[in-house]
């Protein structure tokens, strides 16, 4: 139960906030095009808050609450650990793990993501064949590895709502136990 509660609340919150702020950038209709790198151009093509690399099936953009349930799930996974285990320690010791939280997730969410990815690119007619529909998804692991910190990083200005909102529920303390209080009229817990 020490583990459950704020897995779920940690999970439920980081779905509900991001697909609010998703919400929000489409609403906004941020356009962020940059192909200054060599070799490198990349968008996130007018109202899709997700970033995209060039000649890249956007599955991210058709199928969006998926791949955010994803990062929630390992959000939620990694934010209940740092609660358990760090949210006690002094200030500089627990603002340090607690920025952690953010690429760990994202290193973790884009396993399953890259294999719902494979998924999806089956799905597309784009498996050629040669192995098992596993193998394949195993095989794109290392690739979700590789573009996961970056796809985060060109989805402009999405990234930075999500992380303020990310950080500010995990350095909130006991976010919604005291809104929940205060609204039964009890005292915060």
């Amino acid at each position: 139960m020490k583990f459950l509660k704020p897995f779920l609340i940690y999970t439920l919150s980081c779905f509900f906030l991001g697909q609010l702020c998703y919400w929000i950038v489409q609403v906004i209709e941020f356009d962020f095009s940059f192909t200054s790198f060599p070799f490198i151009g990349f968008t996130t093509f007018g109202n899709q808050p997700y970033g995209s690399f060039y000649k890249m099936p956007s599955y991210h953009w058709e199928y969006p609450a998926t791949y955010w349930w994803v990062m929630s799930i390992c959000f939620g996974l990694i934010a209940a650990i740092w609660k358990i285990f760090f949210a006690d320690f002094r200030k500089w010791p627990r603002i340090l793990t607690g920025i952690l939280v953010i690429p760990i997730s994202i290193l973790l969410a884009s396993i399953p993501a890259s294999m719902l990815w494979a998924y999806h690119d089956m799905a597309a007619g784009r498996f050629l064949g040669g192995g098992s529909s596993f193998e394949y998804m195993l095989q794109q692991i290392p690739v979700g590895l590789q573009l996961a910190l970056p796809l985060y990083i060109i989805s402009v200005p999405f990234n930075i709502i999500t992380t303020a909102c990310a950080l500010s529920l995990l350095f909130t303390k006991a976010p919604f136990w005291k809104i929940a209080a205060k609204l039964r009229g009890k005292q915060s817990v």
